[in-house]
């Protein structure tokens, strides 16, 4: 397995997957507080768990395994508010 995951990358996409979290939907200030009060402890779970230095050192992640991981969150996040 190449262990190919590049520090940045890694930091982007779980600085992406965190914008996409969504369970109140909406553009206005008050919708916008609502998600973000709604995500917070799920951002600090995934910001935490997913640091670029634990990702690459502790998981030893490739870049196509990171990649299935952040989708598989994303899908997960998304079935659990049905």
């Amino acid at each position: 397995m190449l262990l190919d995951l590049d520090p940045i990358f890694s930091s982007t996409d779980v600085r992406q997957l965190c914008k996409r979290l969504t369970v109140v939907p909406g553009n206005d200030h008050l919708s916008i507080q609502a998600n973000e009060n709604a995500t917070i402890l799920m951002k600090v779970l995934i910001r935490s768990t997913f640091c670029s230095k634990r990702v690459i050192e502790e998981f030893r992640l490739s870049n196509e395994a990171f990649d299935w991981l952040i989708g598989e969150i994303e899908t997960k996040f998304q079935h659990a508010q049905v």
